[in-house]
């Protein structure tokens, strides 16, 4: 077994005694977590020996950026500064938010860390980017967490 697939495995592991619900792809090598405004995608790159483990999240769709593109960037840019680890992107109308984390000697605590920390601040970024520059979270577009309504 590679290291990249202990690193998988024991980052299911982690979540599931933190006791986070997540499901797993067809090929069980990434993960995904619904939470209150936010979804976080768990993906593993790197080499089989020197894994990274990636969280995103993307925050803002449909972002309207008709004049407004040097200042959105400009304003990631800020965010991006204050953070290590967690930065945001632009794409071609939605803001993304990533957080990598070294996967080579994976602590169950600095992961479980990281994860609260971006699920705050996804959750907090997406409403104030939403309404800072336009657009709609992502939950709203894509209709994660629909089935908790029922």
């Amino acid at each position: 077994m590679s290291r990249r697939d202990a690193v998988i495995d024991q980052v299911g592991g982690i979540m599931a005694r933190e006791g986070l619900v997540f499901s797993s792809n067809e090929k069980e090598d990434a993960y995904q977590l619904l939470f209150d405004s936010a979804a976080v995608y768990v993906n593993f790159a790197g080499s089989p020996d020197t894994p990274i483990v990636k969280l995103s999240s993307p925050l803002v769709m449909d972002v309207p950026l008709d004049g407004q593109r040097d200042q959105i960037l400009a304003r990631l840019n800020e965010i991006n500064m204050k953070y290590r680890y967690l930065k945001l992107y632009l794409g071609d109308d939605i803001i993304i938010a990533h957080y990598a984390i070294p996967g080579t000697n994976l602590d169950g605590e600095d992961f479980s860390r990281a994860m609260r920390m971006m699920v705050s601040l996804c959750e907090m970024l997406d409403d104030s980017l939403m309404v800072e520059f336009g657009g709609q979270r992502s939950v709203d577009v894509i209709g994660w967490g629909e089935e908790d309504d029922e």
